[in-house]
Protein backbone atom coordinates (compact mmCIF):
# COMPACT_ATOMS: atom_id res chain seq x y z
CA UNK A 1 0.00 0.00 0.00
CA UNK A 2 1.50 3.52 -0.99
CA UNK A 3 1.73 6.22 1.02
CA UNK A 4 -0.57 8.23 -0.61
CA UNK A 5 -3.17 5.35 0.06
CA UNK A 6 -2.51 5.24 3.84
CA UNK A 7 -2.88 8.47 4.40
CA UNK A 8 -6.30 8.61 2.79
CA UNK A 9 -6.88 5.18 4.41
CA UNK A 10 -6.06 7.09 7.71
CA UNK A 11 -7.97 10.18 7.18
CA UNK A 12 -10.83 7.97 6.35
CA UNK A 13 -11.03 6.38 9.46
CA UNK A 14 -10.04 9.09 11.82
CA UNK A 15 -13.10 10.72 10.10
CA UNK A 16 -15.18 7.53 10.63
CA UNK A 17 -14.29 7.68 14.21
CA UNK A 18 -15.24 11.39 14.84
CA UNK A 19 -18.66 10.40 12.88
CA UNK A 20 -19.21 7.28 15.17
CA UNK A 21 -17.75 10.08 17.99
CA UNK A 22 -20.40 12.44 16.75
CA UNK A 23 -23.29 10.28 16.70
CA UNK A 24 -22.81 8.79 19.95
CA UNK A 25 -22.77 12.06 21.65
CA UNK A 26 -25.76 13.24 19.65
CA UNK A 27 -27.81 10.16 20.62
CA UNK A 28 -27.29 10.16 24.20
CA UNK A 29 -27.99 13.86 24.63
CA UNK A 30 -30.74 16.15 26.09
CA UNK A 31 -30.91 18.38 23.09
CA UNK A 32 -32.74 18.00 19.85
CA UNK A 33 -29.49 17.43 17.16
CA UNK A 34 -30.04 18.12 13.35
CA UNK A 35 -27.66 18.34 10.89
CA UNK A 36 -28.74 20.42 8.05
CA UNK A 37 -25.92 20.25 4.35
CA UNK A 38 -24.89 22.80 2.45
CA UNK A 39 -28.43 22.26 0.42
CA UNK A 40 -30.39 22.46 3.51
CA UNK A 41 -31.38 18.54 3.46
CA UNK A 42 -31.13 16.55 6.64
CA UNK A 43 -28.30 14.69 6.96
CA UNK A 44 -28.50 13.43 10.82
CA UNK A 45 -31.38 13.44 13.36
CA UNK A 46 -31.39 12.24 16.85
CA UNK A 47 -33.80 10.76 19.07
CA UNK A 48 -34.94 13.76 20.37
CA UNK A 49 -35.17 15.57 17.73
CA UNK A 50 -37.90 13.37 15.87
CA UNK A 51 -39.38 13.88 19.37
CA UNK A 52 -39.46 17.33 18.73
CA UNK A 53 -40.54 17.77 14.93
CA UNK A 54 -42.93 14.53 15.22
CA UNK A 55 -41.55 12.90 12.86
CA UNK A 56 -39.12 9.81 12.37
CA UNK A 57 -36.34 10.41 10.84
CA UNK A 58 -36.64 8.70 7.68
CA UNK A 59 -39.21 11.37 6.69
CA UNK A 60 -36.28 14.30 7.49
CA UNK A 61 -33.36 12.53 6.07
CA UNK A 62 -31.94 13.71 2.63
CA UNK A 63 -35.16 16.45 2.70
CA UNK A 64 -35.19 19.71 2.54
CA UNK A 65 -35.67 21.52 5.88
CA UNK A 66 -37.43 24.31 3.94
CA UNK A 67 -39.83 22.37 1.94
CA UNK A 68 -40.49 20.14 5.40
CA UNK A 69 -40.98 23.39 7.58
CA UNK A 70 -42.70 26.24 4.67
CA UNK A 71 -44.05 28.04 7.49
CA UNK A 72 -40.65 29.32 7.89
CA UNK A 73 -39.84 31.08 4.69
CA UNK A 74 -40.13 34.56 5.15
CA UNK A 75 -39.63 34.59 8.58
CA UNK A 76 -36.52 35.75 11.24
CA UNK A 77 -35.77 31.93 11.78
CA UNK A 78 -35.14 31.83 7.78
CA UNK A 79 -33.00 35.08 7.91
CA UNK A 80 -30.64 33.88 11.14
CA UNK A 81 -30.14 30.16 9.37
CA UNK A 82 -29.30 31.48 6.09
CA UNK A 83 -26.67 34.05 8.43
CA UNK A 84 -25.54 31.35 10.09
CA UNK A 85 -24.65 29.66 6.99
CA UNK A 86 -23.12 32.40 5.00
CA UNK A 87 -21.38 34.10 7.34
CA UNK A 88 -20.17 30.53 9.52
CA UNK A 89 -21.33 31.93 12.46
CA UNK A 90 -22.87 30.30 15.98
CA UNK A 91 -26.71 32.17 15.71
CA UNK A 92 -29.35 31.52 18.13
CA UNK A 93 -32.83 32.41 17.63
CA UNK A 94 -36.44 31.06 18.47
CA UNK A 95 -38.90 29.91 16.06
CA UNK A 96 -42.95 28.89 15.90
CA UNK A 97 -43.77 26.09 14.36
CA UNK A 98 -47.86 26.58 13.42
CA UNK A 99 -48.49 23.13 12.16
CA UNK A 100 -47.05 21.81 15.95
CA UNK A 101 -48.30 24.88 17.72
CA UNK A 102 -44.60 24.79 19.45
CA UNK A 103 -42.32 27.83 20.09
CA UNK A 104 -38.09 25.96 19.79
CA UNK A 105 -35.14 27.64 20.63
CA UNK A 106 -32.01 27.07 18.07
CA UNK A 107 -28.60 26.85 18.37
CA UNK A 108 -27.02 27.26 15.00
CA UNK A 109 -23.52 26.22 14.77
CA UNK A 110 -21.66 26.43 11.36
CA UNK A 111 -20.04 22.79 9.76
CA UNK A 112 -17.63 22.39 7.11
CA UNK A 113 -20.66 21.68 4.96
CA UNK A 114 -23.44 22.78 6.74
CA UNK A 115 -25.38 23.65 9.82
CA UNK A 116 -25.84 21.59 13.38
CA UNK A 117 -28.82 22.48 15.20
CA UNK A 118 -29.46 21.91 18.76
CA UNK A 119 -32.66 22.71 19.49
CA UNK A 120 -35.02 22.80 22.47
CA UNK A 121 -38.99 23.00 23.47
CA UNK A 122 -39.65 26.23 25.07
CA UNK A 123 -43.62 26.41 24.45
CA UNK A 124 -44.51 26.08 27.65
CA UNK A 125 -42.23 28.91 28.87
CA UNK A 126 -43.68 30.69 25.93
CA UNK A 127 -47.29 30.32 27.02
CA UNK A 128 -45.64 30.96 30.78
CA UNK A 129 -44.72 34.41 29.75
CA UNK A 130 -47.83 35.09 27.44
CA UNK A 131 -49.97 34.60 30.20
CA UNK A 132 -48.59 36.13 32.67
CA UNK A 133 -48.87 39.13 30.52
CA UNK A 134 -52.55 38.83 29.72
CA UNK A 135 -53.05 37.87 33.49
CA UNK A 136 -51.10 41.30 33.89
CA UNK A 137 -53.60 42.98 31.29
CA UNK A 138 -56.89 41.25 33.02
CA UNK A 139 -55.65 42.62 36.45
CA UNK A 140 -55.37 46.04 35.33
CA UNK A 141 -58.84 45.87 33.79
CA UNK A 142 -60.17 44.19 36.67
CA UNK A 143 -58.57 46.65 38.72
CA UNK A 144 -59.92 49.80 37.41
CA UNK A 145 -63.97 48.30 36.57
CA UNK A 146 -66.23 50.63 37.72
CA UNK A 147 -67.78 48.01 40.18
CA UNK A 148 -65.96 46.13 43.25
CA UNK A 149 -64.57 42.87 42.22
CA UNK A 150 -62.90 40.46 44.29
CA UNK A 151 -61.45 36.85 43.08
CA UNK A 152 -61.38 33.82 45.48
CA UNK A 153 -59.57 30.47 45.58
CA UNK A 154 -60.31 27.15 47.24
CA UNK A 155 -62.75 25.92 48.88
CA UNK A 156 -62.14 28.39 52.22
CA UNK A 157 -62.47 30.88 49.06
CA UNK A 158 -59.24 32.58 50.10
CA UNK A 159 -58.89 36.02 48.38
CA UNK A 160 -56.59 36.13 45.65
CA UNK A 161 -56.99 40.02 44.41
CA UNK A 162 -59.70 42.86 44.83
CA UNK A 163 -59.85 45.57 43.07
CA UNK A 164 -59.87 49.59 44.03
CA UNK A 165 -63.89 50.08 44.23
CA UNK A 166 -63.45 46.71 46.37
CA UNK A 167 -60.73 48.22 48.52
CA UNK A 168 -63.26 51.24 49.15
CA UNK A 169 -65.59 48.87 50.94
CA UNK A 170 -63.22 47.85 53.52
CA UNK A 171 -60.99 51.00 54.15
CA UNK A 172 -57.35 50.01 55.87
CA UNK A 173 -58.14 46.22 55.39
CA UNK A 174 -55.43 44.04 53.63
CA UNK A 175 -57.87 40.80 52.87
CA UNK A 176 -55.84 39.16 50.21
CA UNK A 177 -54.37 36.19 50.69
CA UNK A 178 -56.89 35.43 53.76
CA UNK A 179 -59.60 33.08 53.59
CA UNK A 180 -63.01 34.99 53.71
CA UNK A 181 -64.38 34.27 56.33
CA UNK A 182 -61.10 35.32 58.30
CA UNK A 183 -61.12 38.25 56.27
CA UNK A 184 -64.76 39.65 56.75
CA UNK A 185 -66.07 38.05 59.77
CA UNK A 186 -69.11 40.41 59.88
CA UNK A 187 -70.85 38.36 56.73
CA UNK A 188 -70.91 35.22 59.41
CA UNK A 189 -74.90 34.47 59.42
CA UNK A 190 -75.64 36.86 56.82
CA UNK A 191 -76.32 33.99 54.05
CA UNK A 192 -73.64 35.05 51.82
CA UNK A 193 -70.59 32.27 52.97
CA UNK A 194 -73.46 29.73 52.26
CA UNK A 195 -73.86 30.83 48.89
CA UNK A 196 -70.32 31.20 48.22
CA UNK A 197 -70.16 27.46 49.14
CA UNK A 198 -73.06 26.62 46.78
CA UNK A 199 -71.54 28.20 43.86
CA UNK A 200 -68.02 26.33 44.47
CA UNK A 201 -69.86 22.95 44.56
CA UNK A 202 -72.13 23.50 42.34
CA UNK A 203 -70.15 25.44 39.68
CA UNK A 204 -73.57 27.08 39.17
CA UNK A 205 -73.70 31.32 39.03
CA UNK A 206 -75.23 33.62 41.04
CA UNK A 207 -76.81 36.16 40.78
CA UNK A 208 -78.85 38.74 43.29
CA UNK A 209 -80.73 42.00 43.37
CA UNK A 210 -80.57 44.91 45.88
CA UNK A 211 -79.33 42.37 48.85
CA UNK A 212 -78.91 43.65 51.83
CA UNK A 213 -75.06 43.64 53.58
CA UNK A 214 -73.99 44.78 56.99
CA UNK A 215 -70.28 45.33 57.20
CA UNK A 216 -67.56 46.81 58.62
CA UNK A 217 -66.68 50.03 57.02
CA UNK A 218 -63.80 52.07 58.82
CA UNK A 219 -61.43 51.10 60.98
CA UNK A 220 -63.21 51.44 64.45
CA UNK A 221 -65.28 48.29 63.71
CA UNK A 222 -68.69 50.14 63.01
CA UNK A 223 -71.77 48.77 61.05
CA UNK A 224 -72.96 49.97 57.90
CA UNK A 225 -75.61 48.39 55.98
CA UNK A 226 -75.60 48.56 52.11
CA UNK A 227 -77.60 47.31 49.09
CA UNK A 228 -75.41 45.52 46.31
CA UNK A 229 -76.25 44.02 43.36
CA UNK A 230 -73.78 41.11 43.34
CA UNK A 231 -72.76 37.85 40.62
CA UNK A 232 -70.75 35.25 42.02
CA UNK A 233 -69.26 33.45 39.09
CA UNK A 234 -67.21 30.59 39.26
CA UNK A 235 -63.71 29.85 37.75
CA UNK A 236 -63.13 26.73 35.74
CA UNK A 237 -59.85 25.00 35.41
CA UNK A 238 -59.16 23.05 32.61
CA UNK A 239 -59.89 19.91 33.57
CA UNK A 240 -63.36 21.15 34.26
CA UNK A 241 -63.17 21.92 38.28
CA UNK A 242 -64.33 24.69 39.82
CA UNK A 243 -61.31 26.43 41.35
CA UNK A 244 -62.31 29.56 42.77
CA UNK A 245 -65.05 32.36 42.20
CA UNK A 246 -65.50 36.01 40.91
CA UNK A 247 -67.60 38.31 42.61
CA UNK A 248 -68.94 40.99 41.53
CA UNK A 249 -70.79 43.65 43.36
CA UNK A 250 -72.51 46.90 42.38
CA UNK A 251 -73.67 49.06 45.21
CA UNK A 252 -77.46 50.87 44.59
CA UNK A 253 -77.40 51.33 48.00
CA UNK A 254 -78.59 54.87 47.21
CA UNK A 255 -81.02 53.77 44.62
CA UNK A 256 -82.45 51.75 47.12
CA UNK A 257 -82.70 54.12 50.11
CA UNK A 258 -83.88 57.02 47.47
CA UNK A 259 -86.65 54.62 46.13
CA UNK A 260 -87.49 53.59 50.08
CA UNK A 261 -87.89 57.45 50.79
CA UNK A 262 -90.32 57.84 47.69
CA UNK A 263 -92.49 54.90 49.33
CA UNK A 264 -92.44 56.28 52.57
CA UNK A 265 -93.45 59.92 50.98
CA UNK A 266 -95.89 58.53 49.27
CA UNK A 267 -97.43 56.44 52.21
CA UNK A 268 -97.16 59.92 54.24
CA UNK A 269 -99.13 61.53 51.50
CA UNK A 270 -101.90 58.52 51.20
CA UNK A 271 -102.38 59.05 55.49
CA UNK A 272 -102.14 62.88 55.14
CA UNK A 273 -105.31 62.36 52.15
CA UNK A 274 -106.64 59.24 54.17
CA UNK A 275 -107.09 61.85 57.30
CA UNK A 276 -108.32 64.70 55.65
CA UNK A 277 -110.67 62.99 53.81
CA UNK A 278 -111.81 61.41 56.85
CA UNK A 279 -112.24 65.39 58.90
CA UNK A 280 -114.26 66.38 56.22
CA UNK A 281 -116.34 63.32 56.62
CA UNK A 282 -116.71 63.63 59.92
CA UNK A 283 -117.72 67.38 59.54
CA UNK A 284 -120.43 66.62 57.24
Amino acid sequence: MSQASVKIFSERSSMDIMNLNFKFIAENSSEAITVLDQDWKYSFVNYNAELLLRRKSVELLDQSHWQLFPDLLNTPAEVALRRAMEKRSVVRFEQFLPKLYAWHSIRAVPLECGLILYSQDITDRVRTVRNQAILAEVRSILENAPVAIRITRGREHRVEMVNARSRLLFPGRNIEGLSLRLALPELEGQGYFEILDRVFETGTPYEGKEMPVRFYHDKNNEIAEGYFDIVYQPLFEIDGQVSGILSMATNVTQRVLDRHRLVEAIRQRDTLLAAKQLSASNET
